[in-house]
């Protein structure tokens, strides 16, 4: 990944050397080949820097090997001394010297271990980084500021590749691919690459039209030097009136925003941008954009917030307190509402929602413009927020049933608050199901206790659940099954399932109530077939075959729904299982296929 900087950037480094040991690992997770078998006595690091950098900059920071950090006083460009240390018993100095060659621009840096009454280097086992076990012990480091120069041009690359011996064996590069082998090759990755961006972006206001509405749109768009590390953000100033320009919105990343502004007044605006390094933008002498906000805009009625019932339906009229008389208005929906589910009536300009189970403990806006469709430049903008209340909903799912048998509907439960108690309204086709029991799904019995069920109560018969003894219904969990029956002499069909009426009880006894009505499917099955076209996962038209197993059943085809006598047959067979045979791949595209399904021979 790219590091970019300014060109007046101070860039920080930090050399780090490692005297391996065994079990250390490479960055593929693989031993290496080789390790050292005694303290390393001595490191030197050479660090020819870049003429990209003004080495008369150079600062020092730190020296550190093991557990020992060597800070070095601010400004400094030389240090030079010597620490005590103790390792395994064995007592030793560790001379250091660091600095930069100010002819050359060759940072240079020793770490010397020397026996104090000698001072000579120690014994072999004696030195000042030991073999690394995974402590640090056998880590060091070195690090430094520097400047780089202020006369670069965007995209100037400057790399830093260090050099580093131990104990006056093979040089290693930090850039190696492999710290043992040179001849492996470097890695680009290593070489502590940044890139200058010295160049400033540019940006402006979109141009607005000379009138607009009360609420109108505010565009800005931008752009970083050629090849620069590109725009991080904008800095967009308003006037009223000709007043001094004051900040409308500060190191912002959306490329709009709507103002709500006041009949008759003047409004103008400039931005400035930022790039990914700080470079900003100069102000503009003039203004990029300007508007006066006309006297004859549209003005919708002001509304206040909402708290709605989750399924609760919220209905909002097309009320203007100001219109031109003759002219007529378009009433529309922003994004966001839309994905919220939200409509318009286009006769009358009517909002209406009713959120949904996914939208519980939450507060949504609602955005509403209203625009002159002789002026289209003059608009206005009404944002209401609904706070949506808590969520009790359970989905039944669908079931393949034959007429005179009792089948097993599933049923899913969703909840935003703990409920200890749950009862719901079952509306079924009288004539066609017939509600018989309900009971808690094993996988949840240590949550759920029991279900129950009144078929007879009125106007729908009634479900009940009941959480176990310090437990909950919380979340989305599998809930209840339900038994319904089809009646004998009956037609095939299908048939809905609606749940809805929902009241729960919190632990702390208050009630969370869902107006709303979730919806199943019990597929009703005589001697008669049924066909049902539906769009496959792929987005390709697939057929269902619902009927009773074992019987033979025929499926026809037509491109002619005029000519009786080019039915042909595309099917014929047993149901063999599950009471249903799915059909893909069914027809060419862009041909109309018409399908019948009968009884078989």
């Amino acid at each position: 990944m790219r590091r970019w900087v300014r060109a007046d950037a101070v860039l920080p480094y930090r050399i780090n050397f490692e005297n391996l040991g065994p079990g250390r690992v490479d960055a593929s997770g693989n031993p290496h080949s080789t390790f050292a078998p005694a303290p390393a006595q001595r490191v030197t690091i050479s660090d020819p820097l870049s003429a990209h950098l003004y080495w008369n900059t150079f600062q020092l920071i730190e020296l550190g090997f093991g557990d020992t950090m060597v800070p070095i006083p601010q400004s400094r460009a030389y240090c030079g001394g010597s620490v005590p240390m103790t390792f395994d018993g064995r007592t030793s100095n560790v001379g250091l010297e660091t600095g930069v060659d100010q002819a050359s621009g060759r940072v240079f840096a020793v770490f010397q271990s020397v026996d104090p009454i000698a001072s000579l280097p120690p014994d072999v086992l004696t030195g000042f980084l030991p073999p690394e076990d995974g402590t640090c012990r056998g880590q060091g480091h070195g690090s430094f500021l520097i400047k780089a120069r202020t006369n670069l041009i965007t995209r100037t690359e400057i790399r830093n590749v260090a050099l580093i011996e131990f104990d006056r064996q093979m040089t290693i590069a930090t850039d190696q691919n492999n710290p043992h082998n040179p001849g492996s090759g470097v890695d680009p990755t290593k070489q502590a690459l940044v890139t200058i961006d010295a160049g400033s972006p540019s940006s402006s206001v979109t141009a607005l039209p000379a009138e607009s509405g009360r609420a109108f749109a505010v565009q800005w768009s931008g752009a970083d030097d050629a090849s620069g590390s590109g725009i991080d953000s904008y800095d967009v100033y308003v006037s009223t009136n000709g007043t001094l320009f004051v900040p409308w919105f500060g190191n912002v990343t959306d490329p709009a925003a709507v103002v709500i502004g006041d009949l008759g007044q003047t409004y103008a605006f400039y931005s400035i941008a930022r790039d990914k390094v700080g470079n900003l933008e100069l102000p503009p002498v003039a203004p990029d954009a300007q508007t006066v906000i006309s006297t004859n805009s549209p003005m919708r009625a002001a509304v206040t917030n909402l708290t709605l019932n989750v399924g609760e339906p919220f209905t909002l009229s097309n009320s203007l307190v100001y219109l031109v008389e003759g002219h007529t208005y378009t009433v529309a929906l922003d994004s966001r509402s839309i994905a919220l589910g939200a409509k318009i009536n286009p006769t009358n300009g009517t909002l209406s929602w009713a959120p949904k189970c996914h939208q519980a403990r939450s507060a949504s806006a609602l955005t509403l413009w209203v625009t002159n469709n002789t002026w289209t430049n003059l608009s206005d903008v009404m944002t209401t927020i609904a706070v949506v209340k808590e969520c009790l909903e359970s989905t039944p799912g669908t079931l393949i049933l034959p007429i005179g048998q009792t089948g097993r509907l599933p049923s899913n439960l969703l909840t935003s608050e703990p409920v200890t108690n749950l009862t719901m309204g079952l509306a079924l086709q009288l004539g066609r199901l017939e509600a018989v029991n309900a009971e808690v799904r094993p996988e949840v019995t240590d949550t759920i206790c029991s279900a129950w069920m009144q078929p007879a109560a009125r106007p729908l018969p009634v479900i009940g659940l009941a959480a176990c003894s310090n437990a909950w219904m919380m979340g989305t969990q599998q809930g209840a099954r339900l038994y319904p029956t089809a009646p004998p002499n009956q037609p095939s069909s299908f048939q809905w399932v609606h749940i809805g009426q929902f009241v729960g009880t919190r632990p702390d006894g208050t009630l969370v109530i869902n107006l709303n009505t979730q919806s199943g499917r019990v597929v009703v099955l005589d001697e008669e077939p049924l066909l049902e076209a539906v769009r496959g996962t792929n987005g390709q038209p697939e057929l269902m075959l619902y009927g009773i197993e074992a019987s033979n059943y025929v499926l026809r085809a037509t491109t002619d729904l005029s000519d009786s006598s080019s039915w042909q047959t595309y099917w014929q067979d047993a149901i063999t299982n599950n009471l249903v045979r799915q059909f893909n791949s069914i027809g060419a595209a862009n041909r109309a296929l018409f399908f019948r399904a009968g009884r078989g021979p």
